[in-house]
């Protein structure tokens, strides 16, 4: 993570792990993002997973949203940002994220991960339940990035 909380927006050739933030317009205006529970299931979290070999990053974060989260959409090429994360199984690592449009949604998910939609502030206090505050500040930056990189859209669901 950033020493100033700030998302970092350097991509670098090839990230380990690749996340999906996937995005619908509502129908009152304004984005909700889909979040997963974590594998454990303490916590919420972006779809997020390793890139297999000779896949792009923006592929597997599309991979991992239909995995984990059961949504196919069209995913953007350049990242809204990289963080830091610690998975349970020890270590930390990078994740580069990916703003995900939604057009299909409600396909099967990986048990236990409990897809749900959230408004912004919703998801930024789950995405920040029970983590530090440079974490929190970083996945407000995640979120803030897809507001700007989520074309704008008339309706409610998927977008255009």
């Amino acid at each position: 993570m950033a020493r100033s909380g700030k998302v970092r927006r350097r991509f670098t050739r090839s990230p380990a792990v690749a996340a999906a933030v996937p995005v619908r317009r509502r129908d009152a205006g304004g984005l909700e993002f889909l979040l997963v529970r974590t594998s454990n299931g303490a916590r919420w979290t972006f779809p997020k997973g390793g890139i297999e070999p000779g896949e792009k990053a923006p592929a597997a974060a599309a991979r991992e949203a239909l995995e984990e989260a059961g949504v196919e959409g069209r995913v953007g090429r350049r990242p809204l940002g990289v963080y830091r994360y610690a998975p349970s199984r020890g270590g930390a690592g990078d994740v580069t994220a990916f703003l995900l449009r939604v057009r299909r949604d409600g396909l099967p998910a990986e048990p236990g991960r409990d897809p749900t939609w959230f408004g912004f502030e919703a998801a930024r206090s789950r995405l920040t339940e029970g983590r530090d505050a440079g974490y929190g500040e970083t996945m407000e930056g995640i979120l803030r990035a897809a507001e700007q990189a989520a074309p704008r859209g008339d309706s409610g669901g998927p977008l255009a």
